[in-house]
C-alpha cells in the first residue's frame, strides 16, 4: 500500500496542525497508508529531511504557512534532488493565492491544493496522483459533514501540545488585512450535538488547553452561549482551559451573566481590537465603536475569572505614529493580561495586498510580509514600533514586572512612551531585545535605561525590581544586579531584632510571629526607599515569604 506522508512544520513544539488531521479523515476509506509527521521550525532542515527519508513515502504533502515557507522551500528542493520520483503536494494559505509562482519556481511539484483542501486532496488521491503541476480547487462539503479529525491514538503524540478545534469555519467580517475576510470563506457551523460530543472526546484525554480556532467564536451569540454553558456545567473541574477568539461588541447582558459563573482559569479570551480610531476601522472594513468595545472588555476583566488577550496592529491605513500611540495607550490601559502590539502583515489574497500601492505600502517580499512603511508611518517609526512591541512582550506579558511597570508609568507621559523610549535606548545601546530571554537580562536593560535617563530614581527602581523578583519567583537568591549589601545586612538585622523582647512583643501585637527557622528558609525583602514602603509594604521595612503562609510584613525600631 502506498504511503502518503502528511507533514507539518509548526511554529513551536507546543503547536499542532489541525488541517492534516482533517485531510487524513477525509481519505481514510481510500487504499493508502496515511502517516502524519509534525516538526518544529526550530529543528534544522537536515533533521527533517532525514526523518522524511527514513519514512520512505510515496508522496509527501506539506501544509504551507507564513512561518514555515522558507524552510519548506529548502526541503522540497532537496527531496526532489534526492528522489525525483517522490510526489510532492502542497496546500495551505501560502500557496493558495500564489500557486503559479510556486509551480514556476518548483516545476516538479505534483499538485497544489487550494482553499479548504479536503475535497481537493481526496480528488488527487482518487486519481492516484497521476497529474503534474496541477492546481486543484474543489469545493468542500458543508462543514458539519466533514469528519471529526481526532482519533484516540493521536493523543500519545499530542501530549503537552495545544489541541486545536473548530466549531465553525469562516468569518462574518470583511477585515481587509485578513484571509478569512474573503467571500469564499463563508460562515459555516457544526451541529450543536456534534460540538458537545467532540468537546467531551477532547476533554476525556486531559489536554491543558483546547484552542477554538473559530475566527469569531461569538458570531452567533445564542450558539456561543450554549457552548459556554455546556462547558461550565460539565467541564469546570476537568483542568482544561478553553481559548476563544471573540468580538467584544457582540457581547450582551446574557453573555456576562453566563461568563460570571465560569471558574477561574476555565476560559481564555482573545480580542483583536487593532485600532480605536473610527476612520482607520472604516478603511479596513472593521466594525466597532471604541467606547462600547472598551466598556465590554472591562466588564469581562472585572470578575478576574477569565484570562484576556487584546491585540493592536501597527501599519494600518489612516493611522500615523501619533494616532497609533493613542490606540496603543487606550488598549493598554484596559489592563488585559496579555497585550500584543503586532505589525501589519500584507498577506497575498487580501484586500490590503490589492490596495498596497494606493496606501503607499512597502513590505517584505518574503513571509511574513511585514510592513516596512506606508503613507502615514515612515520606516524609522515602524522599526521603533516593532521594537516597542517586543518590549511589551518581554516586560508586560510575562506578568513578572508589574511593580516596575507602575514605577515607569510615573516617569512617562503615556504607556506608549514607556515602550518606545525603552526601544530607543536598547537600539542606541547596540542591544537587541529579541535576544533578551532571562528575567535578569531584561531587568538589567530596564535598570540601565533608568540609570541613564532618571539617575535619581534608581533606588526606587531597584526596590520595584526586587519586589517583582520577590513576588514572582521561587528563588530565595536575588540576581547579582539586585542583591546588594542591603539584603544581607537587612536579614542579619532582622535576625538580631527577633532576639529583642520588645520587638517580638511589638510584632505580636499586630498578630505576627516568626521563628529563626522560618527566617532562615524564607524569601526576604527589604525596601530601600520610603516611597516604596508606603506603596507596597504597608509602611513596613521587612517582608518575608514563608512556604505555606501569606506574606509577612514586619516593622523596625
Amino acid at each position: 500500500m502506498k504511503k502518503i506522508l502528511l507533514a507539518a512544520i509548526n511554529a513551536r513544539f507546543s503547536h499542532s496542525n489541525l488541517a492534516l488531521l482533517y485531510l487524513r479523515g477525509h481519505v481514510s476509506d481510500l487504499p493508502y497508508e496515511i502517516e502524519i509527521a509534525e516538526y518544529s521550525i526550530n529543528l534544522d532542515a537536515e533533521s527533517i529531511l532525514r526523518d522524511i527519508r527514513e519514512r520512505s513515502p510515496y508522496a509527501a504533502a506539506f501544509s504551507v504557512y507564513i512561518w514555515n515557507t522558507l524552510i519548506i522551500k529548502k526541503i522540497i528542493a532537496r527531496l526532489n534532488e534526492e528522489d525525483p520520483c517522490l510526489k510532492i503536494i502542497l496546500g495551505g494559505p501560502e500557496v493558495t493565492f500564489n500557486a503559479p509562482y510556486w509551480l514556476d519556481v518548483f516545476p516538479f511539484i505534483t499538485a497544489i491544493i487550494t482553499g479548504g483542501g479536503e475535497t481537493g486532496f481526496r480528488k488527487l488521491l482518487m486519481d492516484d496522483l497521476s497529474c503534474r503541476g496541477e492546481i486543484i480547487a474543489a469545493a468542500n462539503p458543508p462543514f458539519r459533514e466533514i469528519s471529526f479529525p481526532y482519533r484516540h491514538e493521536d493523543f500519545m503524540k499530542l501530549a503537552n501540545r495545544y489541541l486545536y478545534y473548530e466549531s465553525s469555519r469562516g468569518c462574518p467580517f470583511r477585515c481587509s488585512y485578513c484571509l478569512s475576510s474573503r467571500q469564499d470563506h463563508k460562515l459555516e457551523f457544526r451541529d450543536m450535538d456534534q460540538v458537545k460530543e467532540e468537546i467531551d472526546f477532547l476533554v476525556s484525554h486531559g489536554p491543558r488547553l483546547i484552542k477554538f480556532v473559530d475566527r469569531t467564536f461569538n458570531a452567533s451569540p445564542g450558539r456561543c452561549r450554549d457552548i459556554w454553558e455546556y462547558i461550565i456545567d460539565s467541564r469546570s473541574d476537568a483542568g482544561t482551559c478553553f481559548h476563544f477568539e471573540i468580538f467584544p461588541a457582540f457581547l450582551t447582558e446574557d453573555d456576562f451573566n453566563i461568563l460570571a459563573k465560569a471558574p477561574r482559569g476555565l476560559f481564555q479570551f482573545e480580542m483583536g481590537i487593532q485600532s480605536v480610531h473610527e476612520e482607520t476601522l472604516r478603511m479596513i472594513n472593521r466594525y466597532g465603536a471604541w467606547e462600547e468595545t472598551a466598556e465590554k472588555i472591562r466588564r469581562i476583566l472585572v470578575p478576574g475569572n477569565i484570562h484576556v488577550h487584546t491585540d493592536i496592529i501597527a501599519g494600518l491605513p489612516g493611522e500615523d505614529i501619533i494616532t497609533f500611540g493613542k490606540s496603543f495607550d487606550a488598549i493598554y490601559r484596559l489592563s488585559a493580561h496579555h497585550f500584543q502590539a503586532g505589525i501589519l502583515k500584507v498577506l497575498p489574497g487580501t484586500e490590503m495586498r490589492e490596495r498596497a500601492e494606493e496606501y503607499g505600502m512597502e513590505y517584505d517580499s518574503a513571509p511574513p510580509y511585514a510592513i516596512i512603511k506606508n503613507r502615514w508611518i515612515g520606516r524609522n517609526d515602524m522599526d521603533m514600533v516593532k521594537t516597542a512591541g517586543e518590549a511589551v512582550d518581554k516586560i508586560h506579558n510575562t506578568g513578572k514586572f508589574q511593580a516596575t511597570l507602575r514605577g515607569l508609568e510615573k516617569l512617562h507621559a503615556s504607556p506608549f512612551s514607556i515602550f518606545t523610549e525603552l526601544a530607543r535606548f536598547t537600539s542606541k545601546s547596540g542591544n537587541d531585545l529579541h535576544d533578551l530571554h532571562e528575567w535578569k537580562d531584561i531587568a538589567g536593560m530596564i535598570l540601565g535605561y533608568i540609570s541613564h535617563n532618571f539617575p535619581e530614581r534608581v533606588p526606587y527602581a531597584v526596590d520595584c525590581l526586587r519586589w517583582d523578583w520577590f513576588t514572582t519567583t521561587k528563588d530565595r537568591r536575588y540576581p547579582s544586579l539586585l542583591a546588594g549589601e542591603i539584603i544581607s545586612s537587612g536579614k542579619k538585622r532582622l535576625a538580631s531584632l527577633l532576639q529583642n523582647r520588645s520587638f517580638r512583643e511589638k510584632q505580636r501585637e499586630i498578630g505576627v510571629q516568626i521563628s529563626f527557622h522560618e527566617l532562615k528558609r524564607a524569601k526576604f525583602f527589604i525596601a530601600e526607599t520610603g516611597e516604596f514602603r508606603e506603596e507596597y509594604a504597608r509602611g513596613m521595612h521587612y517582608c518575608l515569604a514563608i512556604p505555606g503562609k501569606e506574606l509577612i510584613f514586619l516593622g523596625d525600631f
